[in-house]
């Protein structure tokens, strides 16, 4: 997979796309790419919600691995590649 962005001028592959997780707070999972924030994964009432880089609402999980992969596939998508550079 590659993904590019215009503004840059080497693109984003497998190699060079790090998505990495941290637990910022109790409940609260935060994913960045390359040092850009990425989403964020909060625990309410047991369930797991995701939320992209822009602050959208992107579904209710009921593990925290369903929901850090979803954001994790939003991210990887050739559209997002702007928002990360290379």
């Amino acid at each position: 997979m590659t993904i590019t962005n215009p503004t840059t001028s080497a693109p984003l592959t497998e190699s060079t796309f790090h998505l990495s997780w941290r637990e910022a707070d109790a409940g609260l999972w935060v994913a960045s790419v390359n040092g850009t924030f990425a989403g964020s994964v909060d625990r309410v009432n047991g369930q797991f919600q995701a939320h992209d880089p822009l602050g959208r609402y992107r579904g209710e999980f009921s593990t925290l691995d369903a929901a850090q992969r979803l954001l994790t596939a939003f991210a990887a998508h050739p559209s997002m590649s702007r928002h990360f550079g290379g």
